[in-house]
């Protein structure tokens, strides 16, 4: 059986999010399960109705697209690490589908699947490209990401813009090689 590597490390956070911690002494974490197309997505945050509006916005990838909804939220928790190891101890009883996911949230677990992880994820298993008979190795993966950028693209604004100015960039270059480049 192979070894699954920690959902979280301590160091992942980085010594700016230490300081912001320590500068609120009364700042309260929450864990929370989201119910994706994807299945169960489980993160936590001090800050719930913002996090989920970056989910809803398509400003967090692994969401994007997925229509976001929050179905649980834990109780408050005093310091990061304690969220953070109950998000992890979720997520595994999540992937476990273990009934006490359902003690623990009242949702029954059904496992997260990202469409671009799991692509990923596949492809690196077998050390190799899977070639498709009738095209090119990356034509599935670069289908899945056309779609999901175009679903993100009716959530989030951030989106629009970075679209919006390749766009108005190409018509640019267009129209200045067609006046002869000059």
């Amino acid at each position: 059986m192979r070894r699954r590597r920690r959902y979280y490390e301590p160091e992942d956070l980085g010594y700016e999010q230490d300081l912001r911690d320590a500068a609120d002494p009364n700042r309260r974490f929450f864990v929370y399960v989201l119910d994706t197309d994807y299945g169960h997505y489980v993160g936590h945050t001090a800050h719930v109705g913002r996090r989920l509006r970056e989910h809803q916005d398509g400003e967090t990838e692994s969401t994007a697209g997925g229509n976001p909804t929050l179905a649980w939220r834990s109780g408050p928790m005093d310091t990061r690490a304690d969220a953070a190891s109950f998000e992890a101890a979720l997520k595994s009883l999540r992937d476990q589908r273990s009934p006490r996911f359902r003690e623990y949230t009242g949702l029954g677990p059904v496992p997260y699947a990202n469409p671009s992880m799991s692509a990923l994820r596949s492809s690196s298993r077998q050390g190799s490209y899977r070639r498709r008979r009738d095209g090119h190795p990356h034509d599935d993966w670069f289908a899945r990401f056309l779609r999901r950028e175009i679903r993100g693209l009716f959530r989030s604004q951030r989106k629009r813009r970075m679209w919006g100015a390749i766009a108005v960039g190409i018509v640019l270059l267009v129209v200045y090689a067609s006046n002869g480049g000059c």
